[in-house]
Formats: C-alpha cells, structure tokens, sequence
C-alpha cells in the first residue's frame, strides 16, 4: 500500500503542483473504491462515486472507517450524480469490476484535459477501452 500511496501523491503533485489541493474522483464504493477514498482524502479533495443512495448517506454522516487507523472524510455521491465528481477531477480513479468497466467507462462525463485516470482492476480489461476511446486525455494504469 505504501507504494500505491506514493504513486498517487506523485500523479497528484504532478497535476496541480503544490499550489492547491487536487481533486480526485473515485468510481466504485466497494472495498478498493472505499480504502482508496479513505487515503487520498488525507491528501485531496476526495469524492466517491458510490452506487447506492444509502451508502452515500452513510458515508455522509460517518465518514470512511479505515479499521484501526483513522476515519477520513470525504464527500459521496450516486452514480446519477457522477458529473458533478468527475468533470473538476485532477485524478479519477476507476475502481469496478471488469465486468462493469465498459459500461462504467462508456457513460462518465467528459474528463477535463490534462486529468490522469487510474484503473484498477484484476487483470488488463481496460486496455482495449483506451485504444478504442475518443476521450484525449493522459491515463494512468495499474493492473493489479
């Protein structure tokens, strides 16, 4: 974890430098999706893409338990509420499984340029998704 943790203050810096807090967007409210938002919410303004309305508002009101070390805050939304998460994002994070990733990828919003995307699957299902893709933007990728 602790490299992964590098790497993302490193696509962080690199976007907006250390003149402002950057912006991450992160897809998919399960475990990855939550201990990803937990940690970069330390270091970003972090919103999570969640699927359902009720753990949008469980997160609301508790904030993110990451178990036994701290509790982080960070703000949720629904996936009909995805623009409002994605198109400001420096960095989004995709963190579904790669059965939904098609899908997922297909109907995001516009990306602002220059923002970098970060997958994280098991395996290389997005690589054919950004040879095909019409979006112009710097991608990030991780094959876990």
């Amino acid at each position: 974890m602790l490299k992964f943790k590098c790497y993302i203050q490193l696509v962080i810096k690199k976007k907006v430098g250390m003149k402002m807090k950057a912006k991450v967007a992160i897809v998919g409210g399960g475990s990855v999706g939550l201990l990803l938002a937990g940690y970069t919410a330390r270091i970003a303004e972090t919103v999570l893409v969640c699927r359902r309305h009720s753990q949008k508002e469980m997160i609301e009101r508790h904030g993110i338990h990451v178990q036994g070390q701290f509790t982080a805050e960070a703000e949720a939304v629904t996936w009909g509420e995805k623009k409002k998460a994605v198109e400001h994002a420096d960095l989004i994070i995709i963190a579904v499984k790669s059965y939904d990733l098609e899908k997922i990828w297909k109907s995001l919003p516009e990306i602002k340029p220059g923002a970098g995307v970060l997958f994280l699957q098991n395996g290389m299902a997005h690589t054919p998704l950004l040879e095909q893709s019409q979006k112009q933007n710097v991608y990030h990728t991780f094959a876990a």
